[in-house]
């Protein structure tokens, strides 16, 4: 995980350079916020995932411009899902709210990214189509890949 993320940090540097922006990776969450998320989401995390925000506590832009990269909540402020059994779901995919934890939006583009408790996998959501990730270090891989040759 650490060179996923050495590599997602470098992408997003050279990129924010090459287009005048502030790119803010979050300081690593320490264990009392990792644990005090899992007992808000009744829920373990994944290993990688729970790796990734010890590292790196989510992203963000500071300078209003479109993001290249899904911006990944820091853990305080990942959303936590409602008390009431949400029955809605996702365009044609099937993708049910009440088996997901959002972790990361580009609401104006109707993007988000969820981790699936049910199948273990990261689902990358964008207006109807869904791309699966095996976890969210396939996903991370990708992503960084991806912004590299932006």
């Amino acid at each position: 995980m650490d060179v996923i993320v050495a590599r997602l940090t470098t992408a997003l540097r050279t990129w924010a350079d090459a287009h005048a922006a502030t790119v803010v990776i979050g300081d690593p969450a320490g264990e009392p916020a990792l644990a005090r998320l899992e007992q808000a989401l009744a829920w373990k995390l994944p290993a990688d995932y729970r790796a990734f925000l010890a590292l790196a506590d989510g992203r963000r832009r500071d300078d209003g411009t479109e993001s290249v990269m899904i911006d990944l909540f820091p853990s305080a402020r990942m959303p936590v899902p409602r008390d009431d059994d949400q029955r809605e779901t996702l365009g044609e995919d099937d993708i049910a709210l009440d088996h997901v934890v959002i972790i990361g939006a580009v609401p104006m583009h109707n993007l988000y990214v969820f981790l699936d408790k049910t199948s273990g996998e990261t689902v990358k959501w964008m207006q109807f189509d869904a791309t699966r990730f095996s976890d969210f270090t396939a996903f991370l891989t990708a992503e960084a890949e991806a912004l590299a040759s932006a």
